[in-house]
Parts: C-alpha cells; sequence; structure tokens
C-alpha cells in the first residue's frame, strides 16, 4: 500500500468520523426543537416600530428634523 493510499484512507474515516458526529449533533438539536430551518429576521424601526424601514430611514425622524428647523 503506497504513502497515497495510505492517506486517502485515513481521509475517508476522517470523512465518516465527522458524518457520525455531524448526525449525533443534528440529533440533539432535534430533541431541543431546532429544525434547521433558517429563521426570518423580523426587523424594524427602533424610532416607530413599524416593519417596512428602520430608524435610519424613518418617515416619523424626518418630519420631527423638519418641524425643529
Amino acid at each position: 500500500m503506497s504513502i497515497l493510499d495510505q492517506a486517502e484512507e485515513l481521509r475517508q474515516k476522517a470523512i465518516a468520523l465527522l458524518v457520525q458526529e455531524r448526525q449525533a449533533i443534528d440529533q440533539k438539536l432535534s430533541q431541543l426543537g431546532y429544525d434547521g430551518a433558517p429563521r426570518e429576521l423580523k426587523r424594524s424601526c427602533s424610532n416607530c416600530g413599524a416593519a417596512d424601514h428602520n430608524a435610519r430611514r424613518c418617515p416619523k425622524d424626518k418630519t420631527t428634523e423638519s418641524a425643529a428647523g
């Protein structure tokens, strides 16, 4: 058996171990209620609470600036 064959065999064993670890982690996560789906972030404006913009783009903030100026 050549060195390259031994290296490939070790690589395959490492991959198999990592797959087993991943399966164990996935099983633990599913027991804890994690389904693996990415969560959609619910962002909202910190000035007025609307979900269609952030504080930097808040229309209420612009109206108060123009009224104060």
